[in-house]
């Protein structure tokens, strides 16, 4: 957050860089075990949007291009799931594919745009749903199995249509200035 402010910083900032995501990969491997863990990713997901948002050029942060955002929601996808997974007592891993649902509807409808992040959206709802007929389907009760799939099947049938109704502006909007 801090290396556009000082020259100290910006002398070693591919070491910090590193050294974050070398943070960031312990907290998973460690929240496999113990879920408190899953504090420390989480603080360093915030830090790496904050530097994002505060940052003149965010592109060039990590050398990923228009697609940094994307590299952002990996991160954050990964975090959930293995922290929801960590929960596996409680019965909480059965919340992996609705999060992952509502995680790939967010960036379809605040992301739109591009087709990478279309595509990817796309992909986290796709794996949401084959989390759920083959994992969540055979380890479920019935009700619960009702319930997450209705559940699911319904918000992806509200994001079709929302997401159909976006396009349709888009598109008016893009022949409008043509015309």
């Amino acid at each position: 957050m801090f290396i556009n402010n000082s020259i100290y910083l910006r002398t070693s900032s591919e070491f910090i860089k590193c050294t974050n995501l070398l943070i960031l990969l312990a907290s998973w491997f460690f929240t496999l075990d113990n879920s408190y863990y899953v504090c420390s990713a989480t603080l360093t997901l915030i830090c790496m949007a904050y530097g994002t948002l505060t940052a003149a050029s965010p592109q060039q942060w990590l050398r990923m291009g228009a697609h940094y955002d994307l590299f952002l929601h990996s991160f954050a996808a990964v975090t959930y799931c293995l922290a929801l997974f960590s929960l596996a007592r409680s019965g909480f891993d059965l919340l992996i594919g609705p999060a992952l649902a509502i995680h790939g509807v967010y960036i379809l409808l605040k992301q739109s745009g591009s087709l990478i992040k279309v595509k990817y959206g796309f992909a986290l709802m796709f794996i949401a749903i084959v989390k759920l007929a083959l994992i969540d389907a055979a380890s479920a009760l019935l009700w619960q199995k009702v319930v997450l799939f209705i559940g699911v099947g319904a918000f992806l049938l509200f994001a079709a249509f929302w997401y159909q109704k976006l396009m349709t502006k888009m598109t008016a909007a893009d022949t409008a200035t043509m015309n």
